[in-house]
């Protein structure tokens, strides 16, 4: 691999304090609850910051998509300034996570990359089981890309697309459905520890099983809610690594966490694109775990990582922007 992977590094002090506390005994387990449950202790678990970065404009959408219609919220830091626009959608295994749980992120995002965001509210499993939330974000993007200038943006400028972990599975897979003409053109894409694979026995996901907030059972429970049937697996639209085909794709951000199950699948697919002639980009926490864009406001540490992933994003977004 052409890729400089930094030591695995011993967890964050403070942040393995929060894992001693969340992985007491007596505490729930995620694999023993009802979605809805575990959508109630997951909001519970990422407590709301004190004091959310101020953004001038956040605007709720409805955003017309199959049978219904789903929530886009809309993060613009200038409204007074025509600004790149990026799609971002939210984590949590495609059955967590809603755009209040994305919001203190993403109001991060928007004002470190000076970028107008729109946060996908895509309908969730097993309610919604694949390819449903695909097909929302992928409603979501056209949404953004007709109307970017009314939203902040500037005119038929490129949109990008990012997002973290389940959210970063889904901003994969459009990546690659839109390829081609009869589609918005994507300026670059940013993945953050994404799921791009169903498979349980690669090294980091072994290693990591237990213990991380994001484990190996977890990971299995997510699958069985989101695709369960397993031949659903099979679909690169679920599995964005198992594509014919990785040309065409935009410049691409992969952001990893050593400390994560979904490490070696998140190299992996950066790996796959780098061969495939995308500029790739891999940035690597070597003391993190999955899911510290969420804990940003708790944790120092995660914070600096934030900040870290936001400034080599806001390079490439304007790099692209401006060409």
């Amino acid at each position: 691999m052409g890729f400089q992977i930094p030591p695995i590094q011993p967890i964050d002090k403070e942040l393995q304090s929060l894992l001693e506390e969340a992985n007491a005994p007596g505490q729930p387990r995620l694999v023993d609850m009802a979605p809805q449950e575990a959508r109630d202790w997951c909001a519970s678990l990422f407590s709301a910051e004190q004091s959310p970065v101020e953004i001038d404009s956040i605007r709720d959408h409805q955003v017309e998509v199959d049978r219904g219609s789903i929530t886009c919220r809309v993060y613009d830091p200038c409204p007074s300034q025509a600004l790149p626009v990026m799609v971002y959608i939210h984590g949590g295994g495609w059955v967590l996570g809603d755009l209040d749980g994305a919001d203190p992120y993403v109001r991060r995002l928007s004002r470190d990359c000076q970028c107008v965001v729109v946060s996908v509210g895509y309908r969730l499993a097993p309610e919604n089981p694949f390819p449903v939330p695909f097909d929302d974000c992928m409603a979501a993007v056209h949404w953004a890309a007709r109307h970017a200038a009314e939203l902040g943006g500037a005119v038929h400028a490129p949109l990008a697309i990012g997002g973290d972990s389940a959210g970063g599975n889904l901003a994969a897979a459009c990546a690659l459905a839109l390829r081609g003409q009869d589609h918005p053109k994507l300026s670059c894409q940013f993945l953050i520890y994404p799921v791009t694979d169903a498979n349980f026995e690669r090294a980091s996901m072994l290693a990591h099983a237990k213990g991380k907030l994001l484990e190996r059972e977890g990971m299995q429970w997510f699958w069985d809610h989101y695709c369960p049937e397993v031949s659903m697996r099979q679909d690169w639209r679920a599995c964005p690594i198992k594509a014919d085909s990785f040309e065409g794709l935009p410049p691409t951000i992969v952001a990893l966490a050593s400390h994560d199950p979904l490490f070696d699948e998140g190299l992996e697919y950066a790996d796959l694109l780098e061969k495939a002639g995308v500029p790739t980009t891999l940035v690597v926490a070597p003391d993190l775990i999955h899911g510290y864009t969420g804990l940003s406001g708790q944790i120092k540490r995660c914070l600096d990582e934030v900040n870290r992933i936001n400034a080599e994003w806001k390079r490439q977004l304007l790099s692209s922007f401006q060409e």
